[in-house]
């Protein structure tokens, strides 16, 4: 697979402008024209974490319509893109397998 490196907290801003006050991150990402991404997120309350899984779904939506027409394959990995929440914990995976993702990201928050 590619590789993906961690994105720096400038970056993460970009990526992400609206979380919440006190929300720790840590974000991976694929170099170059990939959509691959692992985030993980802790909001300071509940409140904020569904906020930051809105904001999650979106970002995938919004990524997804500008690759749709370049990069068909890599829309597809954003259209299937895990984003899952649990208490103050948010996820979100971008790859090519969003399945084995999913049991992972599950198997975490059991």
């Amino acid at each position: 697979g590619e590789d993906i490196f961690a994105i720096d907290t400038s970056v993460i801003a970009t990526m992400y402008p609206d979380l919440p006050e006190g929300t720790t991150a840590a974000v991976y990402a694929s170099s170059g024209a990939l959509s691959d991404e692992v985030a993980v997120f802790k909001a300071p309350d509940e409140a904020g974490a569904e906020a930051i899984e809105e904001q999650a779904e979106q970002r995938m939506d919004d990524r997804e319509e500008s690759y749709s027409d370049y990069m068909p394959d890599e829309a597809d990995k954003l259209e299937n893109a895990v984003v899952e929440r649990s208490g103050v914990y948010v996820v979100v995976v971008v790859c090519g397998d969003s399945d084995a993702a999913k049991e992972q990201v599950d198997a975490l928050f059991q």
